[in-house]
């Protein structure tokens, strides 16, 4: 990311998709988000929170450094994926799920609709 804020410094401009010579985009992929669980004890858990705060860091930074951010889980809490990152997520993907209050965290709005795909 500091080298892609340098070369906005140098040209002057406030995305990569501005640069003349734009940089080929990063993603990161994370399959299972309820494995960097912080809540558990210890050295992991530490780690865990860590992971956690560079992928918000990655999430609010990424339009603008030209990185995206595929976040996936088996069971979507709001507890799995942190408020900053699902904030800064504008594209969200679901498939069927059963209960409306998981529909709700993946896509955040009231009303759900996930839970009624076939």
């Amino acid at each position: 990311m500091y080298r892609r804020n340098y070369m906005l410094l140098r040209e002057g401009v406030e995305k990569v998709s501005k640069l003349k010579h734009p940089p080929l985009y990063i993603v990161v992929l994370i399959d299972e988000m309820a494995d960097f669980d912080p809540k558990i004890a210890g050295e992991e858990g530490f780690i865990n929170k860590k992971i956690r705060a560079i992928l918000a860091k990655i999430s609010r930074l990424g339009r603008k450094f030209g990185i995206k951010s595929i976040v996936a889980t088996q069971k979507p809490t709001y507890d799995d994926i942190p408020t900053q990152v699902r904030a800064n997520m504008l594209e969200r993907i679901a498939f069927g799920i059963t209960e409306k209050r998981d529909s709700k965290v993946i896509l955040s709005v009231d009303n759900g609709g996930a839970e009624k795909i076939i």
